[in-house]
């Protein structure tokens, strides 16, 4: 990929546009489970919108490097730090939910470097 304006534009809306859409995609489907399967549980937005705007972009971004493993050892980390041999019946909807965010999150960046990479010179 060799430095050009073009080649920067697209790069730089690309990322604005999966950050932002991305945002606020997967935070309209997590508050709508959060609110049907865990009403009564007190929701911190702040913390998990920022590392759900920081997986985004290591995502798109190993992606574009070529760098895919990337991904699978960073949700590896993530996962590991959810995991509890204590899990009970009543923590799963939170785990679940936690998936499917990271899920979201991950076909919204990927597919966006797809489309970067598609649209690069």
């Amino acid at each position: 990929m060799a430095f050009s304006l073009w080649n920067f534009s697209v790069v730089l809306i690309g990322y604005v546009i999966m950050l932002v859409a991305g945002h606020f995609i997967v935070e309209s489907v997590v508050s709508r489970l959060w609110k049907r399967y865990l009403p009564s549980t007190e929701r911190h937005v702040p913390l998990p919108a920022i590392v759900g705007t920081l997986d985004r972009c290591l995502f798109a971004t190993s992606y574009l490097l070529g760098v895919k493993e990337f991904i699978a050892v960073w949700l590896a980390i993530k996962l590991a730090g959810q995991w509890s041999p204590t899990k009970t019946d009543v923590d799963r909807p939170l785990y679940y939910i936690f998936i499917i965010g990271h899920a979201l999150s991950l076909t919204i960046s990927v597919g966006t470097a797809i489309v970067i990479q598609n649209l690069v010179r």
